[in-house]
């Protein structure tokens, strides 16, 4: 990617996120924060369906997402009780594996 964003970074983002079956958003405070990343997870909720979109939160405050409240809407990875990586839905206690979401 260039070191000075243009709209042809845009384009090539969007081409990138378009080719992708799944997206996982590495959701850090900084990421939160970005004027990218909310456009990116639009772009990939409008080519792939929520279904295909999960947010793997690595920031203090996991569960309040202050000003990215639309983040909350996505399903979430966390561990599950095995120990393994999983995806949940919103609000949901129990989820599938990482390696099924991902196969699906």
């Amino acid at each position: 990617m260039p070191s000075v964003t243009s709209p042809e970074t845009a384009r090539r983002i969007k081409g990138k996120i378009k080719e992708c079956k799944k997206l996982v958003l590495l959701a850090t405070n900084n990421a939160l924060q970005s004027k990218w990343v909310p456009w990116e997870l639009g772009v990939a909720d409008a080519e792939n369906s929520m279904k295909n979109i999960a947010i793997l939160p690595v920031t203090d405050s996991q569960t309040s997402w202050i000003g990215s409240e639309y983040v909350g809407i996505y399903d979430r990875i966390e561990q599950a009780s095995s120990g393994k990586p999983a995806v949940f839905e919103p609000g949901a206690s129990s989820g599938i594996l990482l390696e099924d979401w991902l196969r699906r």
